[in-house]
């Protein structure tokens, strides 16, 4: 980092830029924020910009950002003197945690913050700006970010019950029509895979050996597959370089109600709009639309796969319930005059 000469204050600018931004994308566009701060600098000949950091399309309701987190390693290293952003709302929208770095964590560390738009010195400000207008400032930011996370979820709950397909990635089987990304086809190579996992199963065979003789025959998994057709698709199920079929996956492709041609979402939701956190959701709030995209399995066959799945759970129940009871034999006293 270049080091500030004589009585110059070394400064770190912040962008930052995301989806939610809506209309306002050009105001708000990496290009106009650098150009503000280096205008405020021109008018401020004791400011030497030394660094920047960007995060470019990530949301401000939450700090665990690349960008601002090389920034607070910046101030704890003691590298700057500075912060400067275009807004508040450039630095963070929720505002119980951007309140504590604006009045607790930069004043620790000595280091001075500037929001160029919104006329905010922290060297200059007095009790009305640090303790009334800057708290109303992020409590306006932090409902502008969940006024939009409510508008995103209701347009997508809109096109959910419409059919229109909105997940990032599609089920194993499928894939995205090139003229309308909301639309599914079927994946020919994927889907006959499909069918010969509900036929194996309707046959009697369990999921183990089911994906013991894919993995035998040498058909890729599904996150292989999407790996070899260049996908950017990450699983958590994915232990290694080269990902196997797993009962579990084909479990999962059993149990799937999309491959009779019936678009299900929403089996999951976000806990709210400051956290990544997920939460499943009870199958019965599940959103279903029929004939939205062809089908790879019959209704017929993907019942009998379930009556399959059924019966083997109730069998290893009684098996577990047979054990229970010889345990419970053996463990019993033996009646006078028992001979073993």
């Amino acid at each position: 980092m270049k080091k500030a000469a004589g009585s110059m204050i070394r400064c770190g600018s912040y962008l930052r830029i995301s989806k939610e931004d809506g209309e306002e994308g050009e105001s708000n566009s990496l290009q106009n924020q650098r150009k503000l701060i280096q205008m405020y600098l021109n008018s401020h000949q004791e400011l030497l910009l030394c660094r920047e950091w960007v995060d470019d399309g990530v949301s401000g309701s939450h700090f665990n950002r690349e960008g601002v987190k090389k920034l607070f390693e910046a101030v704890e290293h003691k590298e700057i003197d500075c912060v400067l952003v275009k807004d508040l709302s450039r630095f963070g929208r929720e505002y119980i945690d951007t309140g504590y770095y604006l009045q607790e964590y930069f004043p620790r560390h000595h280091v001075r913050f500037i929001a160029v738009c919104d006329g905010y010195d922290s060297m200059e400000a007095g009790f009305m700006e640090q303790h009334l207008l800057i708290p109303i400032l992020n409590i306006l930011n932090d409902s502008y970010c969940q006024d939009i996370s409510k508008k995103v979820r209701l347009q997508q709950m809109i096109k959910r019950k419409e059919g229109a397909y909105i997940g990032a990635f599609c089920v194993y089987g499928y894939k995205k029509d090139a003229a309308d990304k909301n639309h599914l086809l079927v994946d020919k190579d994927a889907a006959e895979v499909v069918k010969k996992i509900f036929e194996l199963r309707v046959q009697g065979m369990s999921p183990e050996k089911i994906s013991a003789w894919l993995n035998e025959k040498e058909i890729p998994s599904p996150s292989e597959y999407k790996r070899l057709c260049r996908s950017a698709y990450v699983s958590g199920f994915v232990k290694g370089e080269k990902s196997l079929w797993h009962p579990g996956s084909v479990r999962r492709i059993l149990q799937n109600e999309m491959y009779t041609g019936v678009m299900v979402q929403g089996k999951r939701r976000k806990i709210n709009y400051k956290l990544s956190l997920r939460e499943n959701i009870p199958s019965r709030e599940w959103v279903r639309v029929e004939g939205m995209f062809e089908a790879i399995v019959s209704r017929e066959v993907f019942e009998q796969a379930q009556v399959r799945i059924s019966e083997r759970k109730k069998g290893a129940l009684s098996g577990r319930e047979d054990s229970s009871l010889r345990k419970d034999i053996s463990k019993a006293p033996k009646p006078e005059g028992f001979i073993h």
